[in-house]
């Protein structure tokens, strides 16, 4: 296959406009990062949005596994290096306040396994690779950011939820449950990526779903929550590329 035709077609731009660091999200807004970053250049494809920049490529995804996983096989013969996620999850073992850092991810992302053929704990699990994660973890607790650590659960479905799957998951440490991470770090594996999945929880299956308007003191807590991630990552990421400019 042609990772560069397929890589032009998913992000619209050239390999070579890759930076050695990518942050593939499909939760946080291209404007919010333009913002943060002082990004002159997003890219439109029929896929996904792309922030361009030197020191940092931004990737703003839709929802699902899938996508989220050929996106990262697609920067297989660029420059990229280091790969973040920043995504969202429904709290098992977590708080609406908590941020976590997925070391590693239930493979269950197939829809039929979420309804058909039932699921395995603990199952096969797809984790992190290379260095960057524990560097993350250091770097957040030099700077006093509280964090959990852990596994996700990466389903299929949205209906996977049900009273007695989240109970299953709680039994075996699972901090939350998402839609890609487990995709994420599979890609960065078979690429060679160095990789680093991060989450805000969203939302609390059973007590304060998804589907749920939220209240304003958990909407707050949210916001806080993704705001902390989010800068918490460029911010690494810029003192990354700093310090190899100084070397």
């Amino acid at each position: 296959m042609d990772h560069d035709k397929i890589l032009k077609l998913l992000l619209g731009i050239e390999p070579s406009a890759v930076s050695e660091n990518v942050l593939v999200t499909p939760v946080l807004s291209i404007p919010f990062l333009k913002k943060l970053l002082n990004s002159p250049l997003v890219v439109d494809s029929f896929v996904c949005r792309t922030l361009v920049s030197k020191e940092i490529t931004v990737i703003k995804t839709s929802m699902g596994a899938s996508v989220v996983g050929d996106v990262v096989l697609s920067l297989k013969n660029t420059p990229a290096k280091n790969l973040f996620f920043i995504g969202s999850c429904g709290g098992v073992n977590a708080n609406l306040d908590d941020i976590i850092l997925a070391e590693k991810a239930v493979v269950q992302e197939s829809f039929s396994l979420a309804h058909d053929h039932g699921h395995q704990m603990p199952g096969t699990t797809s984790a992190f690779t290379g260095t960057l994660f524990d560097d993350f973890a250091a770097y957040l607790g030099r700077e006093k950011i509280r964090f959990k650590k852990g596994a996700i659960f990466t389903a299929g479905s949205l209906y996977f939820e049900t009273e007695k799957n989240m109970e299953d998951l709680k039994q075996n440490n699972i901090l939350g449950i998402d839609l890609e991470t487990s995709a994420f770090y599979t890609a960065c594996a078979l690429c060679g990526f160095e990789s680093l999945a991060a989450l805000y929880v969203t939302d609390l299956p059973g007590s304060k779903p998804f589907y749920e308007n939220s209240d304003a003191a958990s909407r707050e807590m949210i916001k806080a929550s993704r705001d902390s991630v989010t800068i918490s990552v460029t911010d690494f990421i810029k003192n990354m590329a700093q310090a190899k400019k100084t070397k």
